[in-house]
């Protein structure tokens, strides 16, 4: 994540003069954010007196979440989670602030988080948390977008209803045929 921050903060998104993908995918054993952005606020023209901000991502796309989940899912994007990845986050902050997006759907999140969306960290650096939930997508994303995701889920519950269908009936079966040898006479040898 260190090569990915100081290519798009410090060396005009390329690195070894080639060009970086723009998203990054930390290793998923490693607790922390699920992708990495780098987002750059300014007019068209200016380009030194740009705010250049890192955006921390976690996903928690589910039906239901347990407050202990959301507050798992928050600390993922947080310094201290973040320094697993990067070896000095403040290094990539030149302005001081850094932003944490929890992407929660169809789940609502707006009771689990304080009024406030800015917090100061020890280190100096405000985090600027965001949420898209089931309270905002619409108004963020067209209807089409938050269509796939909801088929998505729709498939996915499907596919779960399935195959505990199926795992119903083949117990059934199994308790049949048991029931069934178990009432047989006995032809085997003793």
């Amino acid at each position: 994540m260190d090569e990915f921050l100081h290519a798009h903060i410090k060396e005009s998104s390329l690195h070894k003069d080639q060009p970086v993908p723009p998203f990054f995918y930390p290793e998923e054993y490693l607790s922390g954010p699920d992708t990495v952005f780098v987002v750059r606020f300014g007019g068209p023209d200016s380009v030194s007196g740009d705010i250049i901000c890192p955006v921390f991502v976690q996903l928690k796309l589910c039906a239901k979440i347990s407050a202990y989940e959301v507050a798992q899912a928050r600390s993922t994007v947080q310094p201290l989670k973040i320094k697993r990845h990067v070896v000095n986050l403040s290094e990539y902050c030149k302005h001081g602030h850094f932003i944490s997006l929890i992407v929660s759907y169809p789940v609502e999140l707006a009771d689990y988080f304080l009024d406030t969306p800015l917090t100061t960290h020890k280190e100096g650096l405000t985090e600027i948390t965001l949420t898209i939930d089931d309270s905002n997508i619409d108004d963020l994303f067209s209807e089409k977008y938050v269509n796939v995701i909801k088929g998505t889920k729709r498939l996915a519950a499907d596919m779960a209803a399935t195959s505990r269908e199926v795992k119903r009936r083949r117990a059934q079966k199994s308790s049949i045929w048991d029931s069934q040898l178990s009432s047989a006479p006995y032809c085997g040898a003793r």
